[in-house]
């Protein structure tokens, strides 16, 4: 999760590569099944500031 933050040039797409998954659905499904939110909101959350330094696995 802590990608999302940290490299937010970076695709999504990119991320679920390089994490594992072999499409961006599958690693969409998956994240909002554990953090209950798509990567895109909890990129936005992140980025703003409003997400606790203890949330970013």
């Amino acid at each position: 999760m802590k990608l999302l933050i940290e490299e937010p040039n970076r695709s999504i797409q990119s991320i679920a590569c390089a994490v594992g998954f072999v499409s961006r659905s599958c690693f969409n499904s998956a994240f909002a099944r554990l953090v209950k939110q798509t990567p895109r909101l909890y990129r936005q959350i992140g980025l703003s500031g409003n997400i606790e330094k203890s949330d970013q696995i």
